[in-house]
């Protein structure tokens, strides 16, 4: 099987980020809801050098560290390296 890389489906990247929130909020007994608008232009922007399996480790890292309802970039910014 063919998956093409995670950068050629730019528009995936938003309702994947999404479900494995959701996923990670389950697994971790936590209640982040959102990711912030800078971080979805980060997640869109990003090359995902590791496909699917880096943005859903990204977020189960940013919801773990998340201390409110919404993903941020100052959450964010050690695992992605953004500005």
């Amino acid at each position: 099987m063919d998956l093409p890389p995670l950068s050629a489906g730019k528009e995936d990247i938003e309702i994947l980020a999404k479900a494995f929130l959701k996923e990670s909020n389950r697994n971790v007994g936590k209640e982040v809801h959102r990711f912030s608008a800078p971080v979805m232009a980060a997640f869109l922007t990003h090359d995902w050098p590791g496909n699917i399996r880096e943005l859903q480790n990204i977020i189960e890292y940013s919801d773990n560290m998340e201390n409110s309802d919404t993903i941020s970039l100052r959450t964010l910014y050690r695992k992605l390296k953004v500005q």
